[in-house]
């Protein structure tokens, strides 16, 4: 809740994920949102450092027969990785979700993080859609001229 922890996690998170750092203020964004509000975090520590986290929510103004929530920004920084801390942190954050009358938890990962395609599997998680990203390079002279 305060400045320090904040930066405490921006700090941990962009750690673990270098290629899609989140601002301070998208952080202060998304923790005023509805999915905040009915949401929570289960964090690792080693002593007061932050190395491992889960963010778990659902969105309160969705009404549906299958309640479903969301288990997202799950890292464990490398020094710690291999100990369990994310198995741990994502059980917590699942019994958080049922307790609270869901039915489904879902999450996005990158389908080449092998590591963690096979801890969500070996938790139950299943493929439900694949989507591909794609990019191109558009410097000077990189884009195809019209024919």
């Amino acid at each position: 809740a305060s400045p320090d922890e904040r930066d405490a996690y921006l700090n941990a998170r962009n750690a673990a994920f270098p290629e899609s750092p989140w601002t301070r203020d998208g952080l202060d964004y998304f923790m005023t949102s509805p999915h905040w509000a009915v949401g929570t975090t289960f964090a690792a520590f080693d002593g007061s450092y932050l190395v491992g986290n889960v963010m778990v929510y659902w969105d309160p103004n969705r009404v549906s027969e299958r309640r479903g929530g969301y288990t997202e920004e799950i890292f464990t920084l490398v020094p710690w990785r291999g100990r369990g801390i994310a198995r741990c942190l994502i059980i917590r954050g699942l019994e958080y979700l049922r307790a609270h009358g869901l039915h489904e938890a879902h999450l996005q990962v990158r389908a080449t993080n092998e590591g963690a395609l096979g801890l969500y599997t070996s938790l139950g998680y299943r493929v439900m859609s694949e989507t591909l990203h794609l990019a191109r390079e558009i410097s000077p002279h990189s884009v195809p001229s019209q024919r």
